[in-house]
């Protein structure tokens, strides 16, 4: 007895014996066609779960209609079937998706949404990534569904957006991260009733205050850590606290005009910007003649910006300037107004520094902003932590050699008597004075800090009534003059007449005639 031989391959249909076929065994016997026919479905079945082909393909279609053609050929669609395949050409917009894309099949093309149930943006397909997607039709059900990417590598993943001010441990998108960073929301604090915002107020980072206020009143955050930029842009001459919900602590008072950082440990409210007065303040100009603008509560030079008729002008510093601001409190133009002209001066306020966030140990911690003008308290003397610090303390704290502080620099003077223990001595005066020639001739130069002793030496080549000049003269004196014979022989030398810039001298014999050769000289002073 033997096997039947199989072909991996799909049999359209399974042969059905009819009352006329003779009964029939063997490799081609009629008897075993329909069981050939269902072997090789089965082994073709195998192949293609092997292979994925049943729910994997390439996308042969064009750009933002995707094509999986899907072996079987797929003849329904199911809810929850699943298509995976590789993008051919990146998408520029919506797209659609068949798994059966052969004319007449009867499969529609349905829309291909992201994770977050939304039309697909540009780019988020790009050729070569692979995506799993599902069928679902609950979604565009009047056409009959649409499919959803499941995973996707190589391409833009998407997700729901999770509810503004959500702390879980949920994914987040990219249009959450922007408004927990960038996202601006309104808030009507209006009237007097306290104003609790609202988890889409909350969970962004800036936040516009308006409405006209009837009474103090509070605007309450969640019990939750974070930080907020807040304009307090409210009419009525009143203040808006920003406190914590159910808290004992009080809150902080938040100014009107320029905007201010607030933070919170969720159990009290802090300003960041150093007690809200950070930032520009605008100042409104009307009714002015003349080339004098007078700025209401002054301004630090050279942090002013000024708006003439809705046209930002040039500052003094530039080629062609607009306007001078120098002094603090007055803005001189280059150009005499004229009473109908409307003028907007945008200045830094300054601030003290002495009861704001703790920058580095806090739980509050984030940035501090700090503006020209600003100023803090002086730390005490030898304070090494984190603290602020400004420039008194930096100039009155000296270093030691137990303590970082600063050092004055010495002196040549300070450098040259060696007594002073508190001043610092640069290369340049550890050097001053200081040379040196090295050869047959030569000589070296200590440094001033060292007396500026110098010492020199030569070879002449003379008998009698010689002179011999030094590479350099001495500043001061020639202490003394040293010759020794240079040669073999029993001669001795004379010097005499030793100055700043030479020495004399005689070479003789033992018999005290004048004989030729070498002497050696040596000479030192300072």
């Amino acid at each position: 007895m033997s096997n039947l031989t199989e072909q991996p391959e799909w049999a359209e249909g399974i042969y059905q014996f009819e009352t006329s076929d003779p009964v029939q065994g063997g490799p081609d016997g009629i008897d075993n066609v329909p069981l050939k026919q269902l072997a090789n479905r089965t082994g073709w079945l195998r192949r293609m779960l092997q292979f994925g082909r049943t729910t994997y393909t390439p996308d042969t279609g064009t750009k933002n209609n995707i094509v999986a053609n899907l072996l079987p050929a797929v003849t329904e669609l199911v809810d929850g079937m699943e298509a995976n395949f590789r993008v051919a050409v990146t998408n520029d917009g919506a797209c659609t998706l068949t798994p059966n894309g052969v004319a007449g099949s009867g499969i529609p093309k349905l829309p291909l949404y992201g994770g977050d149930h939304a039309d697909l943006s540009a780019g988020d397909l790009p050729a070569g990534a692979q995506v799993r997607a599902r069928l679902n039709t609950a979604l565009n059900a009047k056409n009959g569904g649409a499919w959803v990417i499941q995973a996707i590598s190589g391409g833009m993943a998407r997700i729901v957006t999770p509810p503004a001010g959500d702390i879980s441990t949920r994914a987040a998108n990219m249009a959450a991260l922007f408004a927990a960073t960038d996202g601006r929301q309104p808030v009507d604090v209006s009237g007097a009733a306290a104003t609790t915002l609202t988890a889409d107020q909350y969970g962004v980072a800036m936040l516009t205050l308006g409405g006209k206020l009837t009474a103090s009143k509070d605007l309450v955050f969640p019990a939750q850590s974070g930080q907020w930029i807040i304009e307090n842009a409210a009419t009525g001459n009143f203040n808006i606290t920003a406190r914590v919900k159910d808290s004992a602590t009080a809150g902080v008072v938040l100014p009107t005009g320029s905007p201010v950082i607030v933070c919170s440990d969720g159990a009290a409210m802090k300003f960041a910007s150093a007690g809200g007065q950070a930032g520009f303040r605008p100042v409104p100009i009307t009714g002015v003649t003349g080339t004098t603008l007078t700025i209401l509560g002054g301004y630090t030079p050279g942090a002013v910006l000024l708006e003439r008729n809705g046209a930002l002008q040039q500052p003094g510093t530039a080629a062609a300037p607009d306007f001078i601001a120098t002094n603090g409190t007055t803005i001189e133009l280059t150009r005499a107004a004229t009473a109908d002209e409307q003028f907007n001066a945008y200045v830094f306020s300054t601030f003290s520094v002495a009861n704001a966030v703790q920058k580095s140990g806090d739980a509050m911690g984030g940035p501090l902003a700090l503006y020209s003008g600003s100023t803090a308290p002086t730390p005490d003397a030898g304070d090494n932590s984190q603290a602020v610090s400004n420039t008194a303390w930096f100039k009155a704290e000296k270093a030691t050699e137990t303590n970082i502080g600063t050092l004055k620099l010495a002196t040549q003077a300070q450098a040259n008597a060696g007594t002073d223990d508190a001043t610092a001595v640069t290369p340049k005066k550890l050097r001053a004075g200081f040379a040196i020639s090295l050869g047959t001739i030569g000589y070296i130069a200590f440094p001033t800090w060292l007396g500026g002793l110098i010492i020199q030496w030569g070879t002449i080549a003379a008998s009698t009534g010689w002179g011999w000049t030094y590479p350099i003269a001495f500043p001061t004196a020639c202490l003394c003059a040293i010759g020794t014979n240079g040669d073999t022989g029993p001669t001795f030398c004379s010097l005499y007449n030793n100055t700043k810039t030479s020495v004399f001298g005689n070479r003789w014999s033992t018999s005290g005639a004048g004989v030729n050769g070498s002497t050696s000289l040596l000479v030192v002073g300072y």
